[in-house]
């Protein structure tokens, strides 16, 4: 039971988060911040899984932490789009997005069975080595927020740090 809460964990902490951090982003801006923000926690929530001590509640912190960066990073990546990419090309852009994550989940799982199969005696040990991954996935992403963050900057006519909607002053 504990194990199908905390996997239940992820989806609707997304669930609540995304929209709140969607309006966030169409409100206040800083997109790329957002993307930031967002890996970091991802990063964040992988080290406690793999390295806290093995009592439940940390395991909670760490998904629920997970779910929240799961938020941040669409809720702030996806209005970016359109702001580089020209209108002409947004299919191209948004299938290319679509296919590199379809792409992670064909392959994540691939290479997490492998690390599992080569760690078949030592369960906490292959579970260690599985989050190795995902660090290093989320360090990558890190990565590619940073360099998209310093775009933005170099970049101001993009506006890709400017809100989505225009507020209304009285």
């Amino acid at each position: 039971n504990i194990a199908s809460l905390m996997v239940a964990l992820i989806p609707f902490t997304t669930m609540v988060f995304t929209p709140i951090f969607g309006s966030l982003v169409d409100i206040r801006g800083k997109a790329t911040r957002l993307m930031i923000l967002g890996s970091c926690l991802v990063l964040l929530s992988h080290l406690i899984i793999a390295f806290a001590p093995g009592i439940p509640v940390f395991g909670y912190i760490g998904i629920a932490i997970l779910g929240i960066g799961y938020s941040l990073v669409p809720a702030a990546m996806w209005p970016s789009v359109p702001k580089i990419i020209p209108e002409k090309n947004l299919g191209t852009a948004y299938s290319l997005i679509y296919w590199i994550q379809n792409m992670g989940m064909l392959l994540v799982p691939i290479f997490v069975g492998q690390i599992i199969e080569k760690n078949i005696d030592d369960q906490i040990r292959a579970a260690v080595q599985a989050e190795y991954l995902f660090i290093g996935l989320a360090l990558v992403a890190i990565g590619v927020s940073l360099v998209l963050s310093r775009s933005a900057d170099k970049n101001p006519h993009l506006k890709l740090d400017d809100p989505n909607k225009v507020r209304k002053t009285a």
